[in-house]
């Protein structure tokens, strides 16, 4: 089994999506202060990786497109906070189990702003195909 926590934010200065075991978990809209959608699995182009200078702020940008693959998944605090999701290569070698499970919404204060980030915690295992 492997765990991982994942922070999903929506400031300009990083990427909305993370990479968690075989998936890609982007942040989707709509949503707002109380629940959320993440988009599994999109086709993602256009981005380019955070610079590690001093005092240099990067605007990411990325373009997301749906395919036969992509999944949303929804979120809310109110009781509706976990969702699973099956992961299968193209040749159908590794399947795998991901249960997701949102921990908190909470607002992240950059340059005078506040944006929205939202707390995850993925769990993943490999299941048997047969």
């Amino acid at each position: 089994m492997n765990i991982k926590q994942v922070t999903i934010s929506n400031n300009p200065f990083q990427p909305k999506f993370e990479v968690v075991g075989n998936l890609i978990v982007k942040l989707h809209v709509p949503y707002s202060e109380r629940d959320v959608n993440i988009m599994i699995n999109p086709n993602i182009s256009e981005y380019i990786e955070k610079k590690n200078e001093v005092d240099v702020k990067i605007h990411h940008f990325s373009i997301t497109i749906n395919n036969e693959r992509s999944s949303i998944l929804y979120f809310n605090l109110d009781g509706n906070n976990e969702n699973k999701h099956t992961f299968v290569n193209d040749d159908r070698s590794i399947w795998e189990q991901y249960n997701f499970k949102l921990l908190d919404i909470r607002k992240k204060r950059i340059q005078g702003q506040d944006f929205p980030i939202f707390i995850f915690q993925i769990e993943w295992d490999n299941i048997d195909n047969e």
